[in-house]
């Protein structure tokens, strides 16, 4: 197999704000992306970008509770139930409220999903989501600047990928394949 890295990228991807300072900026993936770019990573051979798709609410579900899901979903539209938004970790200075809430970490969602599936399926040995978040969050509460978390199968990444579990859970940023982040691509 040539050794190939599936990059699970669009520009809808730094489509959300954390507000002014926050440290998970969307200037960081973007900065990001033009480095790849400025570097010609995007130009070598067996490297593939793909705009992604949202993850579907059947999808954050193997991971969220579905009220959480619903929480985040009221959160970034026009009328946040400020109670709730406490209760889920929702509306503090790591995790702000901002509008689209739901609709860009979906696509965070579905980015490490495409990201994983690339790898599970043997379409590329290595996948990169960028813009996915540095942190863990719970079934139904928001943590340190992570609205979702996603769940890849990866094979051999886990004792319960390895005996056929449907998931394992992965970081938020997600490199799949198995292999440190800092593996490089030349280095298959």
């Amino acid at each position: 197999m040539a050794c190939t890295l599936y990059v699970a990228w669009d520009e809808r991807l730094a489509g959300y704000d954390f507000g002014a300072g926050h440290p998970m900026a969307p200037a960081r993936v973007e900065l990001t992306i033009e480095l790849a770019r400025a570097f010609g990573l995007f130009a070598e051979a067996g490297v593939s970008v793909q705009s992604p798709v949202p993850a579907t609410d059947a999808e954050l579900e193997l991971v969220h509770d579905p009220r959480y899901i619903a929480e985040v979903r009221l959160a970034g539209g026009d009328r946040p139930d400020a109670a709730m938004l406490g209760f889920f970790g929702l509306g503090t200075e790591d995790d702000p409220v901002f509008p689209g809430m739901h609709d860009a970490s979906a696509l965070v969602a579905g980015a490490t999903l495409a990201a994983a599936r690339a790898v599970w399926t043997g379409a590329a040995q290595h996948g990169a989501s960028i813009a996915g978040c540095t942190t863990r969050c719970t079934a139904a509460r928001a943590g340190s600047a992570c609205t979702t978390t996603r769940r890849s199968r990866s094979p051999g990444c886990s004792a319960r990928a390895r005996s056929g579990s449907p998931t394992s859970t992965s970081t938020c940023t997600t490199a799949t394949g198995c292999r440190p982040p800092s593996t490089a691509i030349r280095g298959c």
